[in-house]
């Protein structure tokens, strides 16, 4: 029965232990969708999940953006499965541009999902940049 616990307590400590991805944690970015730019900050936890909050302004409206999602890194490439996102405009135009995400919203996520994986390069442990199937670059900055 002793042996019996010990090989439990030893495998439930096996289980408690991962290794720790240098992709944990919180990162700024600088965004730029259709000539607009902005910052954008990410959170990938360690169960897997993501979270993005994204703010663009433009001459006379902004929009903020919140996506969430899974991710895995497998050596050098990044797959992130965007599951949900909500954007979220002010200015002259808000009611027109929020009701055009509304019903855009299932093609915006779909056309997300596409290109899910990026190559990622890493310059130390708080700078990353990931390049997308188009070859479009995103620097990723370590929140201390």
């Amino acid at each position: 029965m002793r042996c019996w616990m010990l090989a439990l307590a030893f495998f439930l400590i096996l289980a408690g232990c991962h290794k720790d991805s240098p992709l944990f944690g919180t990162w700024n970015s600088s965004v730029e969708v259709e000539r607009v730019t902005g910052t954008s900050t990410v959170k990938f936890a360690a169960d897997g999940q993501f979270t993005s909050t994204s703010h663009l302004q433009m001459k006379n409206a902004k929009v903020d953006v919140t996506d969430e999602g899974t991710w895995e890194l497998s050596a050098n490439r990044l797959k992130q499965v965007l599951v949900d996102t909500n954007w979220t405009f002010s200015g002259p135009s808000a009611d027109r541009a929020n009701a055009r995400f509304r019903d855009r919203k299932a093609k915006i996520i779909e056309a997300a999902n596409k290109d899910e994986y990026g190559m990622i390069a890493w310059h130390g442990n708080d700078f990353f940049t990931t390049t997308d199937s188009m070859g479009k670059t995103h620097d990723y900055h370590r929140v201390p």
